[in-house]
């Protein structure tokens, strides 16, 4: 029996383990909270859903769908619903997990609904990107957990998901096409991280600048790199102060009135970045 309850025990702590995931943002897309973000991680900030292209939406109690979809046979980068997150100061996250329920509207010539998506990821507006899923979508609700991913957003970044309709048909009555729909409440978009946002440097570091105090005032020491701007942060994240276009290899700065504290230097040169810890 001992052996037994062990075991299970085992597997239930290693389950745990396995399949714990850390909310990030969740659009629950009902009635009461719209496209807004909720249960949002406190190291995170999460914008309302964004859209373009697709004008109309309709909310019920189980589903939210949104009309007027790309009629093209190939993705229109001008059709798209966006999720997006943004790390506080300091922090980055790596996101791992997309969540949502969707179908096609059933009902009024559910063929005018568009029939295909995909699914992109980018930390500067699309300048570059990563296609996170491409797939045909479901007559009937059906669940879509986007599971392996591996996207890094640091603090400063912001991470924009776009999720792309296209090949609807047009509505001969109403010249416009069908919902793609989504559950909400509980369902909605979900965004998951196998971890918390943790305190990091923004990039590799790759340079250790001096800081030192000396008659009450700060001094730093780019050695090598010429330093662009410097931020102040405290613990929580909140900027302090900031200096920008230094454009010199050494800041000093007096008076910063920050006594007895531990914050946040942000150091940065037009390379690369790095964040110190600091008490005053």
């Amino acid at each position: 029996m001992k052996k037994i309850t062990l075991l299970l025990l085992g597997l239930i702590l290693t389950t745990g383990v396995i399949n714990a995931q850390e909310l990030l943002a969740h659009w629950p897309m009902n009635v009461t909270n719209s496209d807004d973000a909720i249960s949002v991680n406190s190291n995170i900030t999460a914008a309302n859903i964004g859209k373009s292209g697709t004008s109309g939406s309709s909310t019920t109690l189980t589903t939210k769908g949104f009309a007027n979809w790309a009629t093209s046979t190939s993705i229109d980068l001008n059709y798209y619903l966006e999720l997006s997150i943004t790390p506080n100061a300091g922090y980055s996250v790596t996101v791992t997990q997309l969540h949502f329920t969707h179908n096609r509207q059933t009902v009024i010539n559910p063929n005018s609904a568009p029939k295909k998506y995909e699914i992109r990821a980018s930390v500067d507006n699309f300048s570059n990107f990563t296609t996170l899923a491409t797939g045909t979508i479901p007559n009937t609700a059906t669940e879509n957990n986007i599971t392996g991913l591996n996207v890094p957003v640091n603090g400063g970044e912001t991470l924009k998901i776009r999720l792309y309709g296209y090949e609807a048909e047009l509505v001969p009555a109403i010249q416009s096409t069908r919902h793609w729909e989504f559950a909400n409440n509980n369902f909605g978009f979900k965004l998951y991280s196998d971890v918390p946002p943790t305190l990091s440097t923004n990039k590799v570091e790759a340079f250790n600048p001096v800081v030192y105090f000396k008659n009450e005032t700060l001094f730093l020491n780019a050695g090598n790199n010429i330093l662009t701007n410097v931020s102040f942060y405290d613990m929580l994240g909140r900027l302090l102060t900031v200096r920008k276009h230094i454009n010199a290899p050494d800041l000093s700065i007096s008076n910063l009135n920050i006594n007895n504290k531990m914050i946040l230097i942000k150091i940065e040169t037009e390379n690369a970045s790095v964040i110190k810890r600091v008490i005053f």
